[in-house]
């Protein structure tokens, strides 16, 4: 069974999944919440500048900070962004949360969900929203890119490499975190994101495959944003991903 599972994936390793069709025209408002917490103002900044130069002429800037700082406030404000804090922040420390509050404040057709560090190419929604017009699509998601040499393992190539492309093929892809399109009414009709565990974004995949509803990949990458270079972060970060994921078979 591994052996047919691993043959299937590199079958479509070979096809590199540049979505073609995305110019159909398709037009609505387009969401884009940035979760934070404790990430450099100036950090956030730089992705939010990278927001604001997005070619698609509908884009409306959320910044969820359960931090509750003054400075990611005026940010806010100063790119004429709406600014949300959440009062369940302490009872519910994770991303999930601050994703499902900033979509109970927003009404957009769509949601783009981006990691305060991901800075985000201008023709995102221009190449790739069309898609959309599949009504069972949910979410479009992106290959992420780091910067990190191109041999760094954080590039995660076997995950975007094999992984993603073979589950592609049966529109069944994983929502992979940050540089994710999203359909609201997809999201609406499965209850939001998950909040069952920190990885919000894999067991909302599964969610919308269980509802019928569609999951395509590009390993075009509309994102750049940063890695984590110490083992230990690392460490503990895959760690937590991997713990997380396995309560899933549970």
């Amino acid at each position: 069974m591994f052996l047919l599972l691993f043959l299937f994936i590199v079958n479509h390793r070979s096809r590199r999944y540049v979505l073609s069709g995305g110019s159909y025209s398709l037009r609505g408002i387009v969401d884009v919440l940035i979760p934070t917490k404790g990430e450099p103002a100036e950090m956030v900044e730089e992705t939010v500048q990278a927001i604001k130069a997005i070619t698609y002429p509908n884009v409306r800037l959320y910044i969820i900070d359960d931090g509750n700082r003054e400075e990611i406030k005026s940010l806010a404000k100063k790119y004429q962004g709406e600014y949300l804090v959440r009062p369940d922040r302490e009872s519910k420390a994770y991303k999930a949360a601050s994703l499902n509050y900033g979509l109970n404040h927003s009404y957009g057709n769509y949601v783009l969900v981006l990691d305060a560090d991901q800075k985000v190419r201008a023709s995102i929604f221009d190449d790739l929203l069309g898609h959309f017009k599949d009504e069972k699509l949910a979410y479009i998601a992106t290959r992420q890119w780091f910067d990190v040499p191109e041999k760094d393992f954080n590039h995660d190539h076997l995950f975007y490499e094999y992984m993603q492309p073979g589950k592609g093929a049966r529109s069944a892809s994983i929502s992979c975190g940050s540089g994710v399109i999203y359909r609201r009414s997809a999201l609406a009709a499965i209850g939001g994101f998950s909040e069952w565990n920190i990885v919000e974004d894999l067991h909302t995949s599964y969610m919308f495959n269980s509802y019928g509803f569609k999951g395509i990949y590009t390993n075009q990458s509309y994102t750049v944003g940063e890695a984590p270079t110490d083992l230990k972060v690392i460490y503990k970060q895959r760690g937590t991903w991997a713990l997380d994921s396995l309560r899933l078979m549970l």
